[in-house]
């Protein structure tokens, strides 16, 4: 086409290319009151609308939850159509918690900027504080009533994990 230059869109800086973010979950803390109901529909929907959100800020590269195997039996077709990959863990005292810092540890790909840790347990506050000292974007999901002082002062930021109906998921 004569007379016509092709136009270049500006390419991206920093401040605007999209985040790349990685989302952990701990199942077991984040759905312990619902399932202790026996109703944990509305703990899947608020996940749900949780990873729209994300999908919203930026490219969401991982997506890797942990549970017991009974949890993981009611919850993987949910999960499977969120894109969340589910692993269950052998069983013993914070078993879910280790099972997802192998996790965070193994699976985190280096592209991310942005962590999710899905869950209140002060167990996830040392990760949390590495992965900062690496230059990460930490954010903690997380019950209102279960989130552990130590993990909300080593994250960059807290969102609640509540259900439409305002309790606590």
């Amino acid at each position: 086409m004569r007379g016509r230059r092709s136009v270049r869109p500006p390419a991206l800086g920093p401040a605007h290319r999209p985040e790349r973010i990685a989302a952990f979950f701990d199942l077991e803390n984040l759905l312990y009151p619902l399932r202790a109901k026996g109703d944990i529909r509305p703990g899947v929907q608020a996940l749900g609308r949780f990873m729209r959100e994300l999908e919203a800020r930026g490219t969401v590269v991982t997506r890797l939850a942990v549970c017991d195997r009974p949890l993981r039996r009611r919850l993987c077709l949910q999960l499977d159509r969120l894109g969340i990959r589910t692993f269950t863990h052998w069983g013993g005292f914070d078993a879910a918690d280790r099972a997802l810092v192998q996790h965070l540890r193994g699976d985190l790909p280096a592209s991310c900027g942005v962590v999710i840790i899905g869950s209140g347990d002060h167990a996830f506050a040392p990760e949390a504080a590495r992965l900062r000292a690496e230059g990460r974007s930490v954010e903690v999901l997380a019950l209102p009533t279960s989130l552990s002082g130590e993990l909300r002062r080593a994250a960059d930021r807290v969102h609640r994990f509540i259900t439409r109906g305002g309790e606590a998921a």
